[in-house]
């Protein structure tokens, strides 16, 4: 498997890729699942102010990662967002370098090979000096594959963001989780080199 820099022409397989695994009614979501849509329109808006990513293997895109970078565009869109979750000892103002992860999508085929891991692993080596940060959703459905692959990682929870209504779900709740570009004195989580 490699990661490669996303560009046009891995629009129509990241749009199918991520409306394959979009929650829906009935579906399993111990097995991981989008909540928001990815449009072309929005992969392009990506690829233009994010930072986009895309694991490949012989039989081609097998998962993509989005991210944004502080200072960036759609960063500046995540104020509203922000300013509605409660923090517990941290802000995105604390951290001068800073990622948020967008979406991070695995094909189903794809699922426990390593790929998110090794999405996550090319965006540390990328920016080693920022920390990235995600939200995960954990109510009404609670998004167990995520949540297990962050704790693998050594991402921490930072905040809570609820709403009354967001991404068609009613009294919505997101866990905010952050991996610092640096671990605590004596300790090396997961998604550190040793």
């Amino acid at each position: 498997m490699v990661v490669v820099e996303g560009g046009p022409t891995h629009a129509k397989a990241c749009v199918a890729l991520a409306e394959s695994v979009a929650y829906r009614d009935g579906c399993d979501p111990s097995q991981g699942f989008l909540v928001g849509p990815l449009t072309p329109e929005r992969f392009a808006y990506y690829l233009r102010h994010g930072v986009v990513r895309i694991a490949r293997d012989g039989a081609g895109v097998v998962g993509f990662l989005i991210a944004y970078k502080s200072g960036s565009e759609p960063f500046a869109e995540l104020s509203g967002y922000n300013d509605l979750t409660e923090w517990a000892g941290w802000h995105p103002n604390l951290s001068p370098d800073l990622l948020y992860i967008h979406q991070t999508a695995v094909a189903r085929h794809a699922r426990c090979r390593g790929v998110a891991r090794t999405l996550y692993s090319a965006l540390r080596t990328e920016f080693p000096g920022h920390d990235l940060y995600a939200a995960t959703a954990e109510k009404p459905v609670r998004n167990e594959a995520s949540l297990a692959m962050r704790a693998r990682l050594g991402f921490v929870r930072v905040g809570t963001f609820r709403a009354a209504e967001a991404y068609g779900f009613k009294d919505f709740e997101s866990g905010i989780y952050l991996l610092r570009a640096t671990p605590d004195p004596g300790t090396t989580p997961a998604g550190y080199p040793a």
